[in-house]
């Protein structure tokens, strides 16, 4: 522990309130009032719908974490980022892939962490009542929330395709039919932040049609300037959400949900730190690393790089990045004049995606989103209950970024995105109250992608081919270059579950999905994609669980469960003639026209109990996974190209880990809780051979990463948190609270071959808060001890030398970083009517 933070403790200790914050877990089962032993009236404060019913959470036999609307407003928690520090088991970044900002961002369980940035590819997902979200996780607020739960561990069994390590459901409120509703502001001046939502609900019909309205708007305000002046980091979102809800009987609830996001944000807050500037390992270095057999091979580095933690804003490293538009002057024939914001901006190019794409005129990103659902839930009987949803999902998005992350002019990349999805699912469930309860469901889902993420719109001043017998230099400009991420998908699932207690205490569940997969993959370029292929893949991914309660205040479990990853075609590769593809497979070993599916077999134990009347609560899981088929980028140069292309070769890895929650109520006025994660994650047999230059290997030689630690995802992190509640004496009718968040997130390596990594991190949020009836008003602290350390980074080539010489490709590298919010102090106004 640092300094810092021992200087936390001793000051709240010294003050007689102790850490604080809201008690995620311990506060759910336990309150003076209430007694623990009467389950009904735990459940309508902690109930989870995370095996497609409600039940308790205590009685749910899964990793799963609950998080009610008054948890996220009390921890000031803003958005998925924020909730994942939290949630052990969890890693969010607005960082997903190799790209800073919220263009891709990725949701990470359990040490599970894939090379592929497309969404359709994702090891977590999202869901808004239970409805999954293609992309654009981080745009979506907590405003008309009602709780969020974290589910981890391969979730295919009920929620299907992309729920491979775990999944995160919204459920949002139902409108009530009693007016009222809710204002909230918050303000910092720091960097002028902001966020202010209303909500307003009522009844149209008295007892048979309600209706809610929600809008908020949200920004977060730039704390760093790029060398060029431009501003690095903002973001805003604004949002409205109209819900209705039909009970036209007892038995029958329809709800309807419509919402519009729309985000527009700067250039990120982040940089490259080159390694021909920041380096303590230099080209020489000796190194001991696998060659293809997976023999420790003696060698030496190929390119400078930084061996250990990274250099960070106070050793000297600037945040900054290109935010203006050059103009690349003419070069002669193949290095023609190009004026990048008339590329970007003016479509000089007509390009027709930038047309459809919304209007961006700056670097960054702006996004738009439109959601419809609707669901019903019906009670045929006391034995037997139907209910089911149907949705509809577009998303269109532009993005403009600097390619190379820094401040050199070298690649520039506008990436129009298009997604469109549709999903309707029937359930079925039975339970008489009896030994034996079951549910049937069937889903269908549909995706429509149309997005060259890594190069859509590409102007890259210059690439010199100096490898060529006559070395010369081109200027790659268009979309005619590109690799396609477009893709169409048809999902078909029909899953069940069945529960059978041999005792009161004592019950086995059997779950399965029968999924029939059909994933049509697109090569050729951005410009003109053209479909490769149609990969059909059917599984059965089945789910078991032990469950036994000792106690009827404690339950242990035992499951195994598996998910998949759908296989996928190398486009690019699929396109080549026979020749270019044995040039290309020779220097890239285990490339082939597919990849096939990835598979997750997961074992898992877990104990939850509530001890001394629900006053103290824990929940621990141990798991061990096997991955199979993970996917492995490489970028190759077909013969006579000019530009890269990308594929994938598959890999294996092992992951073991330990994730604990739990809390103590330790008076009326005083509670604390504690949550921590530990995840053993490493590669069983991967190949890099994208990187053997780095390492002075030739492509014969080989390059495998065996027994190293998956990159992005820390191996210990937590959260100590707590909360002191208690009366003003000079105004009886006024309560206040101070709140204390100790939030710790462990190194995390930037790549595979695990030689640099972003050091670990502690942040610390103090809030005081003041209420009465139906008013509040709160002082906050957000990173109170200002750290500045990187909240992220990912390795990789660094492009930002004029020109980009294909013979440093793979030897001149850089890590991508996104910085950490500086200390931010506000108020929050709420007010219910």
């Amino acid at each position: 522990m640092n300094k810092k933070l021992l200087s936390v403790f001793v000051l709240m200790n010294m003050s007689g309130t102790g850490v604080s914050e809201n008690n995620f877990f311990s506060a759910a089962y336990a309150q003076e009032k209430t007694n623990v032993n009467e389950k009904e009236d735990i459940e309508r404060i902690d109930v989870v719908s995370s095996r497609k019913r409600d039940e308790w959470i205590l009685d749910v036999p899964l990793a799963v974490q609950s998080f009610s609307a008054e948890d996220i407003e009390k921890a000031g928690i803003g958005n998925l980022e924020d909730l994942t520090l939290f949630a052990p088991g969890l890693d969010f970044k607005d960082q997903g892939g190799n790209f800073a900002g919220r263009l891709l961002p990725a949701i990470r369980f359990r040490g599970l962490t894939s090379e592929s940035s497309l969404p359709s590819n994702q090891v977590g997902s999202l869901f808004v009542d239970g409805v999954y979200v293609l992309g654009g996780a981080q745009s979506i607020g907590f405003e008309d929330i009602e709780r969020v739960e974290v589910i981890r561990g391969p979730q295919s069994a009920h929620f299907g395709r992309s729920t491979f390590g775990g999944a995160i459901n919204y459920i949002t409120k139902d409108p009530s039919g009693e007016f009222g509703g809710k204002f909230n502001a918050a303000y910092s001046p720091n960097f002028g932040s902001s966020n202010i939502s209303f909500s307003v609900h009522g009844s149209l019909i008295e007892d048979v049609l309600a209706a809610s309205l929600t809008g908020s708007g949200f920004k977060n305000g730039s704390a760093y300037t790029a060398n060029d002046g431009g501003t690095l980091g903002e973001q805003t979102t604004n949002a409205a959400h109209l819900s209705l809800l039909y009970t036209p009987t007892e038995d029958l609830k329809i709800k309807f949900r419509a919402s519009y996001v729309e985000d527009e944000d700067t250039a990120p807050a982040a940089t490259a730190i080159q390694f021909s500037e920041f380096s303590n390992c230099e080209a020489g270095t000796p190194v001991t690393v696998l060659n293809g057999d997976g023999i420790a091979t003696e060698t030496t580095l190929g390119g400078n790089l930084w061996c250990g933690a990274l250099p960070e804003i106070s050793d000297g490293v600037v945040v900054s990045r290109n935010t203006t538009f050059p103009i690349f002057e003419d070069g002669g024939a193949f290095l023609p004049e190009v004026d990048i914001r008339d590329l970007m901006v003016g479509n000089s190019r007509s390009v027709q995606d930038i047309e459809d794409a919304p209007y961006l005129d700056h670097f960054g990103l702006r996004r738009q989103m439109t959601r419809l659902a609707a669901s019903f839930e019906y009670v045929i009987n006391d034995e037997f209950d139907l209910d089911g949803n149907i949705s509809y999902n577009d998303q269109d998005l532009m993005g403009i970024r600097d390619g190379d992350n820094s401040d050199g002019q070298s690649v520039y990349i506008g990436t129009p995105s298009f997604f469109e999805d549709f999903s309707s699912e029937i359930r079925l469930s039975y339970d008489a109250g009896g030994k034996f309860r079951a549910l049937m469901g069937i889903n269908y889902y549909k995706q429509e992608i149309h997005a060259a993420f890594s190069n859509g719109v590409e102007a890259t001043n210059s690439i010199l081919f100096d490898t060529a017998a006559t070395p010369f230099e081109v200027r790659i400009v268009g979309a005619q270059n590109s690799t396609p991420n477009d893709d169409e998908i048809k999902t078909l699932g029909i899953f069940g579950s069945f529960d059978y207690y041999f005792t009161e205490n004592l019950g086995l569940t059997l779950e399965g999905r029968w999924q029939n997969d059909e994933v049509t993959r697109f090569g050729g370029t951005f410009g003109e994609p053209i479909a490769t292929g149609k990969l059909t893949s059917k599984e059965f991914l089945p789910r078991a669980i032990f469950k036994w309660n000792p106690t009827d205040n404690m339950m242990t479990y035992a499951s195994y469960s598996k998910g998949t990853l759908p296989g996928q075609f190398n486009s690019s590769f699929v396109a080549l003639d026979p020749e270019d593809k044995a040039i290309v497979q020779a220097e890239n070993p285990g490339l082939q026209d597919e990849v096939p599916p990835e598979y997750l077999d997961s074992y898992e134990i877990g104990v939850k109990q509530s001890l001394m009347e629900g006053k103290l609560s824990y929940s621990t899981a141990l798991y061990s996974m096997i991955w199979e088929n993970m996917k492995s980028s490489i970028s190759f140069l077909p013969p006579g190209a000019t530009g890269f292309q990308s594929g994938f070769v598959s890999g294996e890895s092992k992951i073991k880990g330990v994730e604990f929650e739990g809390g103590y109520v330790v008076s009326n006025n005083f509670d604390i809780s504690l949550t921590a994660n530990y995840t053993d994650a490493k590669y069983e047999d991967y190949s890099l051979t994208g990187l053997t230059p780095l390492f002075n290997l030739t492509t014969a030689d080989g390059f495998k990463v065996d027994g190293n630690t998956l990159p992005r995802f820390p191996k210990w992190s937590g959260s100590l948190s707590g909360t002191y509640t208690n009366t003003l004496e000079l105004a009886t009718d006024w309560d206040w609270y101070t709140r204390v968040d100790i939030l710790y997130n462990g190194k995390t390596y930037t790549d595979s071959y695990n030689l640099t990594w972003v050091d670990a991190y502690q942040k610390v949020n103090l809030k005081v808060g003041f209420t009465r009836d139906d008013l509040s008003i709160e002082l906050y602290a957000d990173n109170l001890l200002d750290e500045d350390g990187w909240v992220t980074g990912a390795g990789l080539a660094f492009f930002g030398e004029v020109p980009v010489k294909i013979s440093t490709l793979n030897t001149l590298r850089a890590v991508h970083v996104s910085a950490m919010q500086p200390r931010e102090l506000g108020v929050v106004l709420s007010l219910a009517f």
